[in-house]
């Protein structure tokens, strides 16, 4: 009797974790049945333009970027830039390339692709996005992106404590692309803008609400190199800055060439303050220079397109 129980009392052990084991087992081989097939699957195509006019512009006219009535425009504006706008990178950090595509400007004009009727126009983004399939079609461009050691600068509040303004503009909507100042391209008027000028022989940017994001990318942009954020600043800030444009800041960007981050700021050469006196003084923030990673974009091949 109790070799009958003890047989009966295994069995039913035996039935319990077989249980436990198939409800292990059914979820994970649910999972797998209804897993997407992610294996074998062709990538969703990127979004083109439907139709694109491509013609050799003229770098002194008159440029512009950007939508205007659903159609993108790009007026005798160079290849690096339009890669740099393209890819998302700044033009500093477009590596390699032929001395053509800084000389030469195009004029682009290009409508997207309508997937279905009633759908959204296309956003900026989504034709940048376009844009790259055009590069890659017309000017055979072929690119990578890698990390490289580059000198960089460190933008920080000076010993003397900031002196740009909290600012108390309320951000709105942006006006329209075709109603933007001409040959101001991408840049928005108004609160948090930041909108360049010039004075004499000196160069001028004034920020109504600005934020140090985008205080970071004009001076990137005007350093030619990343600025890395150390301010530890928030919100939205009023400043005036006038400097005396420098030669070397100038000359034809290239991330690659040889700089010594020890090196003293370059010495102006109008009748103002360097870039770098001018931030300290004006702004109460100093740059110092580093070494630090930063990411190139590096063109592999391009060709000079034809016109059409």
């Amino acid at each position: 009797m109790n070799d009958r129980v003890a047989r009966k009392t295994a069995f039913v052990r035996t039935l319990m974790g077989a249980a436990r084991t198939a409800a292990a087992i059914l979820p994970l081989a649910i999972g797998i049945l209804n897993a997407p097939q992610a294996q074998g699957q062709t990538p969703e195509p990127r979004p083109e333009f439907e139709v694109a006019s491509l013609k050799l512009g003229v770098a002194s006219q008159q440029q512009f970027l950007g939508v205007r009535s659903g159609t993108f425009r790009a007026d005798n504006i160079n290849l690096r830039f339009l890669i740099r706008v393209a890819y998302g990178v700044r033009s500093f950090n477009v590596s390699g390339g032929p001395a053509w595509i800084d000389s030469e400007a195009y004029v682009i004009t290009a409508k997207p692709r309508v997937i279905r009727e009633g759908a959204k126009p296309a956003t900026l983004p989504e034709m940048y996005v376009m844009l790259q399939v055009l590069l890659e079609d017309r000017f055979k461009l072929k690119v990578h992106r890698e990390i490289r050691e580059l000198p960089v600068y460190e933008l920080t509040v000076a010993k003397g404590g900031l002196k740009m303004q909290q600012s108390k503009c309320t951000p709105g909507p942006p006006p329209p692309q075709e109603n933007r100042p001409p040959g101001r391209g991408l840049q928005v008027a108004g609160c948090g803008s930041l909108l360049g000028g010039v004075n004499g022989l000196n160069r001028t940017e004034n920020g109504i609400g600005t934020e140090i994001p985008s205080l970071l990318t004009f001076l990137a942009n005007l350093t030619r190199r990343e600025v890395i954020d150390k301010t530890g600043l928030t919100g939205r800030f009023d400043l005036h800055l006038e400097w005396a444009p420098d030669e070397a800041m100038t000359a034809p960007p290239d991330p690659l060439r040889p700089d010594d981050p020890t090196k003293p700021a370059p010495s102006a050469t109008a009748g103002g303050a360097s870039i770098f006196a001018a931030i300290q003084e004006q702004l109460g923030l100093k740059l110092e220079s580093t070494k630090g990673p930063a990411e190139v974009l590096v063109i592999d091949h391009v060709e000079k397109p034809t016109e059409n």
